[in-house]
């Protein structure tokens, strides 16, 4: 006989309710964003989604880690469908990944956020300069950053993100030690380095890796320092800081891989007019790298 699911199609519509209240009382959501197509995409999601051992992971996993994971995404403002966030299997907690996407579609509910945030890689043989600009704030400030051609298969030695409001720049820099420090914090590193070989991801798309972590970092620095009424809602805050944290998952390493094999499109800078009812959605299969081991994907064997 099944094992009974710990969310069921009435529990999402009773969190859909809570959620319409929660904005009535002054939660704010972005504009044009659908919680009730939100979650009726990331319950379709989580009904095909499994851990590691290929358990469903609506029957493993606790009703109050789903039920709090679906609540971290609609307070963000996160959609499944346009792989702005991804629900993982750990152990019997669920817990909600933003992406890369999805970060950048934080920042640009910010108002005041004047161009697209920048993340780039430092390779050797570049010229990269930067100091503290003291003469008036006293802030971080990147000089110069000029590369050839013949660099491109050059070691990354750093990594640094950009993000220009009205009011302030954020400028975040991470050395080659810095940056490996952060992935040896997720499962999937600790694995391969105990065993003697690379990360199987970080090792073939490093530079899309190392942009992902900086990029986060000056995300965080900016989210939680922003005045900004747009996302400084305390339950903004408290989902955001209660997610940040956990692209440290090695489950993010495969989520990078995926956006980069279908070539995900970065058009998530611009706010969609509106949202069409949901559909039958192509279901997005989530899965867990093996604790004991680095796996490869699929697609990447």
């Amino acid at each position: 006989m099944a094992n009974q699911l710990t969310v069921t199609n009435k529990t999402i519509e009773q969190l859909t309710v809570q959620l319409e209240e929660k904005e009535k009382k002054g939660l704010k959501f972005p504009t044009n964003y659908s919680v009730q197509n939100a979650m009726n995409s990331a319950y379709l999601m989580l009904k095909e989604a499994e851990d590691k051992n290929h358990n469903p992971l609506l029957e493993v996993c606790t009703q109050e880690s789903v039920i709090q994971s679906l609540m971290q995404m609609a307070t963000q403002g996160l959609n499944p469908v346009k792989k702005q966030c991804y629900f993982v299997a750990y152990g019997k907690k669920c817990t909600l990944v933003p992406s890369y996407f999805g970060t950048l579609a934080m920042l640009n509910r910010v108002k005041s956020l004047k161009r697209q945030p920048v993340a780039n890689v430092v390779r050797q043989g570049d010229i990269f300069e930067y100091g503290y600009d003291l003469e008036n704030d006293g802030e971080m400030v990147i000089y110069k950053h000029e590369t050839k051609l013949e660099n491109l298969n050059n070691p990354i030695i750093a990594a640094y993100a950009i993000i220009s409001t009205d009011k302030e720049k954020v400028v975040e820099i991470m050395s080659k030690n810095e940056i490996e420090s952060a992935w040896a914090q997720g499962q999937s590193w600790k694995s391969a380095k105990k065993n003697g070989y690379e990360s199987a991801t970080h090792k073939n798309f490093p530079e899309e890796m190392a942009k992902k972590t900086v990029l986060n970092r000056a995300s965080k620095r900016l989210i939680n320092a922003t005045d900004d009424s747009s996302i400084m809602g305390d339950d903004f805050l408290q989902s955001f800081n209660e997610t940040s944290d956990n692209d440290k998952l090695d489950i993010v390493a495969e989520n990078v891989a995926v956006e980069i094999e279908e070539k995900a499109n970065a058009e998530v800078f611009q706010e969609a007019e509106a949202e069409e009812p949901v559909q039958e959605q192509e279901v997005v299969e989530t899965e867990v790298i093996q604790e004991s081991g680095d796996i490869e994907p699929d697609f990447m064997k």
